[in-house]
């Protein structure tokens, strides 16, 4: 039985105090849940070009959150700011 393929997504710094150049960042528990749970974990890079590529190999995703925002058209709503 093939295990299910999860994307990961990761945070994106520019620079920190491990190198000077900007880095994904990710915590290693979310690798290690989707393992513990039984599937292969998958970090996904920011590469808009290869969405299509990463969706035909996933079987889920974890959205872990970070400083970055997905724009609601992404998944079909609208943003209203209560500002």
């Amino acid at each position: 039985m093939k295990k299910p393929v999860v994307g990961i997504t990761f945070d994106w710094v520019k620079i920190s105090s491990y190198s000077c150049y900007p880095s994904y960042v990710v915590r290693q528990h979310y690798t290690d849940a989707v393992s513990q749970a039984g599937g292969t974990p998958f970090v996904l890079p920011y590469d808009q070009s290869s969405i299509e590529a990463y969706i035909t190999h996933l079987d889920a995703l974890v959205v872990t959150g970070g400083k970055f925002d997905i724009d609601p058209r992404y998944y079909g709503q609208n943003f209203q700011s209560d500002k």
